[in-house]
Protein backbone atom coordinates (compact mmCIF):
# COMPACT_ATOMS: atom_id res chain seq x y z
CA UNK A 1 0.00 0.00 0.00
CA UNK A 2 1.70 3.32 -1.20
CA UNK A 3 1.04 6.33 1.34
CA UNK A 4 1.58 10.21 1.32
CA UNK A 5 2.50 12.30 4.50
CA UNK A 6 0.30 15.59 4.54
CA UNK A 7 2.03 18.07 6.66
CA UNK A 8 0.63 21.05 9.10
CA UNK A 9 -2.65 21.72 11.07
CA UNK A 10 -4.84 23.32 8.14
CA UNK A 11 -4.01 20.32 5.55
CA UNK A 12 -4.87 17.32 7.71
CA UNK A 13 -7.52 18.56 9.36
CA UNK A 14 -8.79 19.44 5.86
CA UNK A 15 -7.90 15.77 5.28
CA UNK A 16 -10.02 14.59 8.30
CA UNK A 17 -12.77 16.81 7.57
CA UNK A 18 -13.65 16.15 4.22
CA UNK A 19 -13.38 12.14 4.05
CA UNK A 20 -11.70 12.89 0.59
CA UNK A 21 -9.14 9.82 1.30
CA UNK A 22 -8.02 7.18 4.30
CA UNK A 23 -5.99 8.78 7.05
CA UNK A 24 -4.38 6.14 8.63
CA UNK A 25 -2.60 7.80 11.23
CA UNK A 26 -2.20 11.19 12.93
CA UNK A 27 1.53 12.21 14.52
CA UNK A 28 1.85 14.73 16.32
CA UNK A 29 5.34 15.82 18.19
CA UNK A 30 5.29 15.36 21.73
CA UNK A 31 4.67 18.57 23.75
CA UNK A 32 3.23 19.80 20.97
CA UNK A 33 -0.27 21.52 22.38
CA UNK A 34 -2.30 24.39 20.42
CA UNK A 35 -5.38 25.38 19.50
CA UNK A 36 -4.88 23.60 15.82
CA UNK A 37 -3.65 20.33 17.22
CA UNK A 38 -6.88 20.17 19.54
CA UNK A 39 -9.04 20.57 16.36
CA UNK A 40 -6.93 17.69 14.81
CA UNK A 41 -7.13 16.07 18.18
CA UNK A 42 -11.40 16.53 17.62
CA UNK A 43 -11.38 15.70 13.90
CA UNK A 44 -9.24 12.35 14.15
CA UNK A 45 -11.25 10.90 17.30
CA UNK A 46 -14.21 11.75 15.02
CA UNK A 47 -13.03 9.34 11.85
CA UNK A 48 -11.89 7.16 13.86
CA UNK A 49 -7.87 7.53 13.28
CA UNK A 50 -5.44 6.69 15.65
CA UNK A 51 -3.01 9.63 16.67
CA UNK A 52 0.70 8.84 17.56
CA UNK A 53 2.64 11.43 20.03
CA UNK A 54 5.88 11.45 18.57
CA UNK A 55 9.40 12.56 18.71
CA UNK A 56 10.57 15.80 16.98
CA UNK A 57 13.11 13.28 14.70
CA UNK A 58 10.32 11.39 13.75
CA UNK A 59 8.43 14.13 12.36
CA UNK A 60 11.63 15.49 10.69
CA UNK A 61 12.48 12.67 9.06
CA UNK A 62 8.56 12.09 7.46
CA UNK A 63 8.29 15.65 6.48
CA UNK A 64 9.85 17.46 3.47
CA UNK A 65 9.78 20.75 5.08
CA UNK A 66 10.00 22.71 8.18
CA UNK A 67 6.36 24.07 8.15
CA UNK A 68 4.50 21.45 9.43
CA UNK A 69 3.92 22.75 12.69
CA UNK A 70 4.84 19.35 14.43
CA UNK A 71 1.49 17.74 13.03
CA UNK A 72 1.43 15.36 10.29
CA UNK A 73 -1.10 12.57 8.85
CA UNK A 74 -0.16 9.63 6.88
CA UNK A 75 -2.61 8.59 4.19
CA UNK A 76 -3.63 7.30 0.56
CA UNK A 77 -5.01 8.36 -2.45
CA UNK A 78 -7.39 10.97 -3.09
CA UNK A 79 -11.00 10.11 -3.68
CA UNK A 80 -12.53 11.13 -7.00
CA UNK A 81 -16.10 11.50 -7.84
CA UNK A 82 -18.06 10.96 -11.23
CA UNK A 83 -18.27 13.90 -13.24
CA UNK A 84 -21.67 13.68 -13.45
CA UNK A 85 -22.23 14.43 -9.14
CA UNK A 86 -20.13 17.76 -10.04
CA UNK A 87 -23.32 19.09 -11.40
CA UNK A 88 -25.22 18.45 -8.21
CA UNK A 89 -25.25 22.76 -7.56
CA UNK A 90 -28.37 24.42 -9.17
CA UNK A 91 -25.78 26.58 -11.23
CA UNK A 92 -22.84 24.32 -11.30
CA UNK A 93 -19.35 26.67 -11.15
CA UNK A 94 -16.89 23.94 -12.45
CA UNK A 95 -12.93 24.62 -13.43
CA UNK A 96 -10.79 22.34 -15.66
CA UNK A 97 -7.31 22.61 -14.51
CA UNK A 98 -5.22 21.04 -17.14
CA UNK A 99 -1.43 21.37 -17.77
CA UNK A 100 -0.03 22.75 -14.63
CA UNK A 101 2.68 20.72 -13.77
CA UNK A 102 4.11 22.49 -10.93
CA UNK A 103 2.43 21.45 -7.58
CA UNK A 104 2.91 24.42 -5.67
CA UNK A 105 1.25 26.45 -8.63
CA UNK A 106 -1.58 23.92 -9.37
CA UNK A 107 -2.17 23.64 -5.32
CA UNK A 108 -2.70 27.79 -5.54
CA UNK A 109 -4.88 27.59 -8.83
CA UNK A 110 -7.16 25.15 -6.32
CA UNK A 111 -7.05 27.37 -2.94
CA UNK A 112 -8.07 30.11 -5.60
CA UNK A 113 -11.06 28.42 -7.01
CA UNK A 114 -11.92 26.81 -3.82
CA UNK A 115 -12.14 30.65 -2.21
CA UNK A 116 -14.24 31.94 -5.24
CA UNK A 117 -16.59 29.30 -4.60
CA UNK A 118 -16.24 26.82 -7.21
CA UNK A 119 -18.44 23.71 -6.97
CA UNK A 120 -15.74 21.13 -8.61
CA UNK A 121 -12.92 20.97 -10.19
CA UNK A 122 -11.87 18.48 -13.09
CA UNK A 123 -8.25 17.11 -13.97
CA UNK A 124 -6.70 14.51 -16.16
CA UNK A 125 -5.92 10.74 -14.42
CA UNK A 126 -2.62 10.55 -13.07
CA UNK A 127 -0.61 8.99 -10.03
CA UNK A 128 -1.51 12.35 -7.49
CA UNK A 129 -0.33 11.04 -4.55
CA UNK A 130 3.51 11.79 -4.53
CA UNK A 131 2.42 15.40 -4.65
CA UNK A 132 0.14 14.67 -2.10
CA UNK A 133 1.53 16.73 0.34
CA UNK A 134 2.29 19.88 -1.26
CA UNK A 135 -0.98 20.33 -2.84
CA UNK A 136 -2.73 20.17 0.62
CA UNK A 137 -0.17 22.77 1.85
CA UNK A 138 -0.17 24.75 -1.12
CA UNK A 139 -4.20 24.80 -1.40
CA UNK A 140 -4.22 25.66 2.17
CA UNK A 141 -6.43 22.45 2.48
CA UNK A 142 -8.67 23.29 -0.43
CA UNK A 143 -7.20 20.50 -2.59
CA UNK A 144 -8.80 18.19 0.22
CA UNK A 145 -12.32 19.84 0.22
CA UNK A 146 -13.14 20.47 -3.03
CA UNK A 147 -15.02 17.71 -5.30
CA UNK A 148 -12.61 16.44 -7.96
CA UNK A 149 -13.48 14.32 -10.75
CA UNK A 150 -11.46 12.92 -13.42
CA UNK A 151 -11.35 13.07 -17.08
CA UNK A 152 -9.49 11.61 -19.68
CA UNK A 153 -9.16 14.19 -21.73
CA UNK A 154 -9.92 18.14 -21.83
CA UNK A 155 -12.46 17.74 -25.01
CA UNK A 156 -14.28 14.63 -23.19
CA UNK A 157 -15.11 16.43 -20.06
CA UNK A 158 -16.22 19.62 -22.19
CA UNK A 159 -18.15 17.55 -24.15
CA UNK A 160 -20.23 15.86 -21.17
CA UNK A 161 -20.64 19.12 -19.56
CA UNK A 162 -21.98 20.82 -22.66
CA UNK A 163 -24.45 17.85 -22.76
CA UNK A 164 -25.64 18.88 -19.57
CA UNK A 165 -25.98 22.33 -20.67
CA UNK A 166 -23.32 24.01 -19.27
CA UNK A 167 -21.48 26.84 -20.85
CA UNK A 168 -17.57 26.33 -21.42
CA UNK A 169 -15.53 29.17 -20.65
CA UNK A 170 -11.53 28.28 -21.63
CA UNK A 171 -7.70 30.39 -21.69
CA UNK A 172 -5.66 29.72 -24.22
CA UNK A 173 -2.50 31.42 -25.62
CA UNK A 174 -3.49 31.72 -29.02
CA UNK A 175 -6.50 33.40 -30.18
CA UNK A 176 -7.26 34.90 -26.71
CA UNK A 177 -9.09 37.71 -25.89
CA UNK A 178 -9.31 40.26 -22.83
CA UNK A 179 -11.07 38.71 -20.18
CA UNK A 180 -13.33 41.32 -19.68
CA UNK A 181 -14.32 41.69 -23.05
CA UNK A 182 -15.78 38.11 -23.37
CA UNK A 183 -19.37 37.41 -23.00
CA UNK A 184 -19.28 35.08 -20.24
CA UNK A 185 -23.65 35.12 -20.07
Amino acid sequence: METAWLEGVISVEAALQAGSRPVYGVYVREGKWDGGVRRVLVAAEACGVPVHRVSASFIAEKATGSTHGGVLAEVGERRFVPLAALLAAERPFLAMLDGVEDPYNFGQAVRALYAAGAHGLVIRARNWLPVAGILARASAGAFERIPIGITETAESAASFFRQHGLTIACATQSDSIRLYQADLT
